[in-house]
C-alpha cells in the first residue's frame, strides 16, 4: 500500500527532543507541555490539513521538588514537562496530578490525522483478535468496528490504548508497562499486516511505549 505509506510520511514527524532541534517552549497544551527544549515542525502544508494526532513519549520520571523561576515568572529548567490527568483519569495511575516533572529522554511522533489513527486503532483491535461490532457515528451512521468491541468489553490486548482518546490525554506508568507487553507480543503479527503505514506505525508506538513503560509517561496532544 505505498500510497497509503507516503501519505503517512509526508505527514508523520519523528523527533528527539534534542539541542538541535528544538527551540524554548513556554506555551501549556492539552496534557502536557516541555518546559525546555521543544521540536518546532515546520511545514509548507496548509494548518487544517495536518490537524491530527502527535504523541511524546518521556522515559524516567521524577518529580521535580523545587520549581526555579526567572524574572519574569516562568519556569526555569530543560528536559521538564507539567502532567495532568486528562479525559481518562484512570489512565494517569502512577503519576502525580498537576506536578513539573524531569525526563530522562523523549520521543515524539505524529500518530497522523485523526481519520488515519482512528483507522489504525481499529486495525489494532482486529489483530488483536477482537470481533466486529456495530457502532453507530457521530454522523448518525450505523458501521461495524473492531475497536468498538474494544470499547465495550474493556479488556484484552492493548485495550487501555485502544479505549483512550484520540486526540489529548496521559497514559501513566502502569499502564504503558501492561500496553508495552501486548506491543511485543504482537509485533510478529504486526510485521504481517498488508499496509505499510499499519507496520510503520506500529514501530513507532512500540518505541514510544518501551519509554513510557519505563518509568514514564505518554501524552497525547
Amino acid at each position: 500500500m505505498k500510497s497509503a505509506l507516503a501519505y503517512y510520511s509526508a505527514l508523520t514527524g519523528h523527533f528527539s527532543l534534542t539541542p538541535e532541534h528544538t527551540r524554548e517552549s513556554r506555551r501549556w497544551p492539552r496534557g502536557g507541555i516541555v518546559l525546555g527544549k521543544l521540536l518546532v515542525v515546520a511545514c509548507l502544508w496548509p494548518l487544517p490539513a495536518l490537524a491530527g494526532l502527535d504523541v511524546t513519549a518521556y522515559e524516567r520520571l521524577s518529580i521535580v521538588p523545587s520549581l526555579q523561576f526567572d524574572s519574569d515568572g516562568e519556569l526555569e529548567g530543560e528536559n521538564q514537562v507539567h502532567l495532568a490527568p486528562g479525559p481518562f483519569p484512570e489512565r494517569f495511575a502512577g503519576l502525580t496530578a498537576s506536578k513539573v516533572y524531569r525526563y530522562e529522554s523523549a520521543f515524539g511522533f505524529r500518530g497522523g490525522p485523526y481519520s488515519w489513527y482512528n483507522y489504525w486503532r481499529n486495525e489494532l483491535a482486529k489483530l488483536a483478535g477482537n470481533a466486529q461490532t456495530l457502532y453507530k457515528t457521530f454522523d448518525g451512521k450505523t458501521e461495524l468496528r473492531y475497536d468498538a468491541t474494544v470499547w465495550k468489553n474493556k479488556k484484552g490486548p492493548f485495550w487501555e490504548l485502544i479505549d483512550f482518546s484520540d486526540s489529548e490525554g496521559v497514559i501513566g506508568p502502569i499502564a504503558c508497562k501492561r500496553v508495552h507487553k501486548d506491543f511485543v507480543q504482537y509485533q510478529d503479527a504486526a510485521s504481517k499486516h498488508p499496509d505499510e503505514y499499519f507496520r510503520a506505525s506500529y514501530q513507532d508506538w512500540m518505541k514510544a511505549f518501551s519509554k513510557c513503560a519505563n518509568d514514564g509517561a505518554i501524552v497525547f496532544h
